[in-house]
């Protein structure tokens, strides 16, 4: 953090680790500047730095809540109260610092976001859905809808934990879902979204309309820049919470016959091979002697691929 010049010293001390010079430097200061705020500020990050919390926790005590009132602009000022909130584990600070500074500059769209993010770690579910609502409809940037989505999905999933499934199941969970609908009738969702949309769709047991989400991503939209196949993990998990037994063998075996060697694939395979034991839909495997000669199969095409590739 670039400090003011009469700070540098104290500046300098922290970030050679010498906090003991550091504390006396910006005690020093404040016996002449008494109302700066960077200088209350480092000296509370400074004794955080040397474990003394308590003293830390005496001097932020009596700095938030003048500072929460008036808050300043000053990217210092904001770096520093933000690094103090994160030694000291407290983001409610952070709260109603930018709540008031994003009502006073209502146009600063960062000071809105800064004020989301400390909600987000808050947890306030509600509140970040006012704020992400406002923020879209100010200034009409995509993500901040799925912000809007996402904290709609929290209070659902809050709601689920407290026992309240008629808020999460009727209201919460439905109206997720309708505006993710809306998003990708708009053309609107990415990678990340798709996930959102296919975790509400598995929250609300929909596992046909999750599937039929994932189909829709045949031509690998899904994975387009993550090393990790999330297209297969979402369709086996689906498959196997929805109880498709014959579906998820069925996915598993042409995974297997596709090379893919992954052990997952194969508990999944023997799983269902149980599950459907005794069962008399065609095409499926459930004895143990289809299960040897499906495997002599593969075995059979890896030795002909390799003996291709050596060719």
């Amino acid at each position: 953090i670039k400090m003011a010049s009469k700070l540098r010293a104290v500046q300098d001390a922290i970030d050679n680790q010498r906090y003991p010079q550091a504390l006396k430097d910006v005690t020093a200061y404040l016996k002449k500047q008494p109302d700066s705020q960077l200088g209350k500020l480092l000296r509370i990050f400074t004794l955080c730095r040397m474990e003394r919390g308590q003293e830390a926790q005496v001097f932020f005590d009596e700095i938030r809540a003048p500072l929460c009132a008036a808050p300043s602009e000053d990217s210092q000022v904001i770096g520093l109260f933000n690094m103090c909130c994160q030694e000291l584990g407290q983001f409610e600070p952070l709260v109603d610092y930018y709540k008031t500074l994003s009502s006073k500059k209502p146009e600063q769209e960062d000071y809105a976001t800064c004020y989301f993010m400390a909600l987000v770690r808050t947890q306030q579910y509600k509140l970040q859905q006012q704020v992400a609502t406002s923020l879209f409809k100010q200034f009409k940037q995509r993500p901040y809808y799925f912000w809007t989505v996402m904290s709609i999905f929290s209070q659902a999933l809050e709601a689920q934990r407290a026992g309240n499934t008629v808020m999460s199941e009727k209201m919460l969970l439905p109206l997720a879902a309708r505006m993710l609908a809306k998003a990708h009738e708009d053309g609107w969702l990415s990678r990340e979204s798709v996930r959102l949309y296919l975790a509400v769709l598995v929250a609300m047991k929909d596992y046909p309309a999750a599937l039929k989400l994932l189909d829709a991503d045949a031509e690998g939209k899904f994975n387009k820049g993550s090393p990790i196949d999330d297209h297969r993990a979402w369709r086996l998990d689906v498959l196997r919470r929805a109880e498709d037994w014959p579906g998820l063998q069925a996915y598993s075996v042409s995974l297997l016959k596709q090379g893919q060697r992954d052990w997952s694939l194969f508990t999944e395979y023997f799983d269902t091979l149980k599950r459907l034991s005794g069962a008399t839909a065609e095409g499926v495997h459930n004895t143990y002697e289809q299960a040897r000669a499906f495997f002599d199969s593969l075995a059979t095409s890896t030795t002909d691929t390799a003996a291709a590739a050596a060719a």
